[in-house]
């Protein structure tokens, strides 16, 4: 019997030391990659998942060991998980957590936390209006009846400065009563970074529709990002997503130097990534077969460690019109 329990607890601490492997790596991952934002959200809840499953199997053999080598693996695996980690009662009560948790908030230590968490830690409203008390009650009941759920929520530094966690909650039984396992991500970096990211996009916004030409914000691969509203004019459209969602719609089948549209498109903004910038004449289609000459000027920029391509277009139909004239009064006896 006393070898069993000593092979369930080398299971537990197995566990502890495999999440920290795992995890640590999830993010090593996440600070290597430049397009950070989407991949911490998709991470984020891969680590939650192997973090609820490291501690689900902590759970599961401490049915079958000792109160003592149950606490012991128990602190190992929540002390291996990067996400703050604390344990409620049948009552809504804390009665444990790691030291990410104290570290989340600044405290002196885990007990600090355990102590302030629903009074001092916790804003009197979430975001939405609803009293956190009322709205934190309901995620607790839903815990306890579903085993599970996630949900977004605003938390508070001492300082009272609110700051955002997504939280996940399981149900899970413990030395014979149920608890909620409540794993929380800070979420601050990736507010702040989504705040960085549309104030810069809205400045970006603003120059381009600030322009009197066509100007359209094109990914590595092509795509078009966004375009100001010059689009409209130019193409007659009542909508710049028209134009977003059916680019090449928007193109002939063949460029007057013989080249396939899309091709030469593509040709440009390897150009581009290349050299940081070209110089193009391009013929655009109206939707009724018009083609549209235009000049097109392109500007490799960096935003978030994400190459983006600007490119503006000078229509040339006037000028084009213009030079026609000009020949035929040449030409003319």
């Amino acid at each position: 019997m006393n070898n069993s329990k000593q092979v369930k607890s080398k299971l537990i601490v197995s566990t502890a030391v495999l999440a920290s492997v795992a995890l640590a790596l999830m993010i090593v991952l996440v600070n290597a990659v430049q397009n950070k934002i989407a991949l911490t959200v998709i991470l984020g809840i891969l680590i939650v998942a192997l973090a609820a499953y490291s501690v689900g199997c902590a759970l599961f053999f401490a049915k079958s060991v000792g109160r003592e080598s149950f606490d012991k693996g128990m602190s190992l695996v929540a002390e291996s998980i990067p996400l703050t980690f604390s344990v409620l009662n049948q009552q809504g009560q804390a009665v444990y957590c790691n030291e990410e948790a104290a570290r989340m908030f600044a405290l002196k230590n885990k007990q600090e936390f355990l102590d302030r968490l629903f009074t001092d830690l916790i804003p009197q409203h979430q975001p939405d209006g609803t009293l956190s008390a009322e709205k934190a009650g309901r995620h607790i009941q839903t815990a306890f009846a579903t085993g599970r759920d996630n949900f977004q929520w605003w938390q508070q530094t001492l300082e009272r400065k609110p700051f955002p966690i997504d939280v996940t909650v399981v149900s899970g039984e413990i030395h014979g009563q149920m608890h909620l396992l409540v794993y929380s991500k800070d979420l601050r970096k990736d507010h702040e970074a989504k705040i960085k990211q549309k104030e810069l996009t809205d400045r970006i916004q603003g120059v381009m529709d600030a322009s009197p030409l066509l100007c359209a914000v094109f990914d590595d691969e092509g795509n078009v990002l966004d375009v100001n509203h010059a689009v409209l004019d130019i193409f007659g459209i009542q909508d710049k997503q028209i134009f977003m969602d059916n680019f090449k719609e928007f193109l002939p089948d063949f460029q007057p130097d013989g080249k396939p549209s899309f091709a030469k498109g593509v040709e440009s903004l390897k150009k581009t990534l290349a050299e940081g910038g070209c110089r193009y004449e391009f013929v655009y289609q109206y939707k009724g077969g018009e083609l549209i000459p235009t000049e097109e000027i392109q500007r490799l920029i960096t935003v978030e460690g994400r190459n983006l391509i600007i490119s503006y277009s000078r229509d040339l139909r006037e000028f084009y019109k213009i030079k026609d004239k000009e020949m035929l009064v040449q030409q003319s006896p």
